[in-house]
């Protein structure tokens, strides 16, 4: 049980704790302070200022005047029962139905503004759904063409011998021959420690298509030329949220990037062999270097590839199996 000070808005444990507090300097200013105050002759509330104890009393619940049938407050015990069933007990997919079919009955029982309140969480609530929608079919579309685009990667490229991605990281770190020469790795180390990791990307990638270049020769026995050379890692969407890499039969929508990080890394131990320095980038550069690798190796130009050959009457097939 609490005892109250309405004068201070003060609340005691015990009522002689309130009867010390009746002894207190601030107790006594107030009181002093509130001479004109007004108490409310319905629940005994005490207003230290006139305008406040009129206002009060225009809504007052202890006023047995103030009903709904004379005063509609925005208070919910003076909702009528089948208002509060519609606010609290609709759903948000039927809202907007319940709304534009009961919108007449929610006009007379709710105050003039509620309306414009309620006709506002309506259009967002729709305006949501319409945004979820459009995100949705958006995302649905770029995944229908990412699949598109990879199946006709297959089409194209599938049925011809190429090097997949977990045989390329292998022969790079192991095989002397598809490793970075003592030039190649000082021209990476160079363009790291003078250029910047930045651009480091586009040298890296240019050295990774080239050990691809000779992998694929060595293992078909062709001769196919670097700007033939199509990488086990494309990529369709200059923002980078997924690329096209490389399995064993056929062309995956991938997101992860630790392979080629691996690739960057096993570059950075290579370079480390020949010159004793270690390409050093935090997790952000990490992910900068594998992001410009991935553009410079794009799936449009996989497809000019394609049809550069075949315009010269030389069709892939024989450039990877002559």
């Amino acid at each position: 049980m609490t005892f109250k000070c309405s004068i201070c808005n003060y609340n005691a444990g015990t009522k002689a704790n309130l009867n010390r507090h009746y002894q207190s300097k601030k107790h006594i200013q107030n009181s002093n302070q509130c001479v004109s105050g007004k108490s409310c002759e319905y629940c005994s509330k005490f207003f230290k200022h006139k305008s406040n104890y009129y206002r009060h009393l225009k809504k007052c619940t202890h006023d047995p005047n103030n009903t709904p049938n004379n005063t509609l407050h925005n208070t919910p015990h003076n909702i009528p029962n089948n208002t509060q069933n519609v606010i609290n007990y609709t759903s948000y997919e039927t809202c907007s139905d319940t709304y534009i079919t009961d919108s007449k009955i929610l006009r007379t029982t709710l105050p003039s503004d509620a309306g414009k309140l309620i006709t506002n969480v309506i259009n967002i609530i729709n305006n949501s759904n319409i945004n979820s929608n459009i995100n949705s079919n958006i995302n649905s579309n770029n995944n229908l063409t990412q699949i598109a685009k990879a199946q006709h990667l297959d089409k194209l490229y599938g049925i011809h011998n190429m090097i997949d991605m977990d045989s390329f990281i292998i022969n790079y770190k192991n095989n002397p021959s598809y490793q970075l020469t003592e030039t190649e790795s000082n021209d990476v180390l160079e363009t790291y420690l003078e250029i910047g990791y930045k651009q480091l990307g586009y040298k890296l990638s240019h050295y990774l298509k080239d050990k691809c270049r000779k992998q694929v020769n060595d293992k078909f026995n062709c001769d196919l030329q670097l700007e033939n050379t199509i990488m086990p890692l494309l990529t369709s969407d200059q923002s980078v949220r997924s690329y096209f890499e490389r399995h064993t039969n056929s062309w995956k929508i991938v997101s992860d990037i630790s392979n080629i990080k691996k690739l960057i890394i096993i570059t950075s131990d290579q370079v480390y062999k020949h010159h004793n320095k270690y390409i050093k980038l935090d997790a952000n550069e990490m992910k900068t270097v594998a992001n410009t690798i991935l553009k410079d190796n794009q799936y449009e130009k996989a497809i000019e590839s394609y049809n550069r050959i075949n315009t010269l009457d030389k069709p892939i097939h024989e450039m990877i199996t002559q």
